[in-house]
This record gives structure tokens, sequence and C-alpha cells, in this order.
């Protein structure tokens, strides 16, 4: 269904009242490198921006969170690599 509501033009940066986004939320979850990384593979190929730098809940960015938990190590290395600061505080 993510993808499908990516191919279709679900914006993904669009935040809840907590101001998570959906990469926000992939990086809460147990292990979700492969939803990280069609995020990033859809958002690429139509041309969206995905901020990987936004702050949602507790003023946290992805990166924030991903770290949180050593089971989403592969999805902060991803977010390094697309170019997530590393000198941002929470």
């Amino acid at each position: 269904m993510f993808e499908l509501l990516l191919r279709r033009g679900f914006d993904p940066n669009v935040a809840d009242n907590d101001g998570s986004t959906a990469l926000h939320l992939i990086c809460m979850a147990d292990d979700d490198n492969d939803w990280a990384k069609m995020l990033f593979e859809i958002s690429e190929e139509k041309n969206r921006q995905v901020q990987i730098d936004a702050r949602g809940m507790c003023d946290f960015t992805p990166l924030h969170q991903a770290l949180v938990k050593k089971e989403l190590r592969a999805v902060a290395e991803l977010l390094l690599r697309k170019g997530a600061a590393t000198n941002l505080v929470d």
C-alpha cells in the first residue's frame, strides 16, 4: 500500500500532528530499511525531495530516531548517504 501511495503522488513530507513524516515513522519501526529505500527510490523517480532533516516529535530528526535503535543501523547509514545533517541537536 505504501508503494502505491508513493507512486500515486503521496507527498512523503506531509507531517502528522506531532510533526512526524513518513520517514520519521519508518525510523521508529523495528527494522524498516526496505521501507526507507523504497521511499527514497520512488521519491527520486518522481522528482520529489524528501525532507531528510525534518523535525518531528520531541524535535527529533529521522536520523536521531534511527540511531536510538540498533536494528536501524542500516537505515541510519542510508540517511547519512542521502545527506542527513550530523550536527543538528535534539
